[in-house]
């Protein structure tokens, strides 16, 4: 998932913004599209490759609907 990322967010399309300490690959974090909790699969095709940015906003988006309800 991460290799055929080659480097860059799948949602931002923006290259990782740094690289791991230890490996010194671009860091990116590895999300679900769906949700587990919401029905989705635990595939490889149900998975992206996110940038830190991309994480952080669809954290504060869900928390923020979360609270709307």
């Amino acid at each position: 998932m991460l290799h055929s990322a080659t480097g860059h967010c799948e949602r931002c399309q923006r290259p990782a913004p740094f690289r791991r300490k230890t490996v010194h690959t671009p860091y990116l974090e590895v999300h679900h599209k769906v949700w587990l909790a919401h029905g989705g699969q635990d595939t490889v095709e149900n998975a992206e490759a996110l940038c830190p940015t991309v994480t952080v906003s669809n954290t504060m988006m869900v928390s923020r609907s979360a609270h709307s309800i």
